[in-house]
């Protein structure tokens, strides 16, 4: 299972795993701006493949950072819900940054198996 794996050193920290890349567009990375970074690739799911991704929230340490991610976690449902006909659009909370935890957030998807 292909992942991406985000989380708190102080700062933030990513980790991507991508299980079968696509070859005719091998993964790329690149300076942006003055101090920025970018980086782009395309892990294959296979063609009519159910893919869906899980996405792995870790509760933050402090309980008032603990509060924060809840409640705005539950506006963010409501507003999914009162969006729910309107394809496209976007839903957002927060989750406050958790220092020494890589993998605070993690999304996972079922990646193309390899031909036999």
């Amino acid at each position: 299972m292909s992942s991406a794996e985000i989380g708190g050193d102080s700062s933030v920290e990513w980790t991507i795993k991508a299980d079968h890349v696509r070859k005719k567009q091998l993964p790329k990375s690149a300076k942006s701006g003055k101090g920025g970074w970018r980086q782009h690739g395309i892990d294959e799911t296979g063609v009519g493949a159910k893919v869906g991704f899980v996405v792995t929230l870790k509760m933050p340490d402090l309980a008032r950072d603990r509060r924060t991610f809840v409640a705005t976690l539950c506006q963010a449902c409501a507003d999914a819900q009162a969006k729910q006909n309107k394809a496209g659009s976007t839903v957002s909370f927060t989750l406050p940054i958790e220092g020494d935890s890589h993998d605070q957030i993690r999304i996972k998807w079922k990646s193309k198996k390899f031909p036999k």
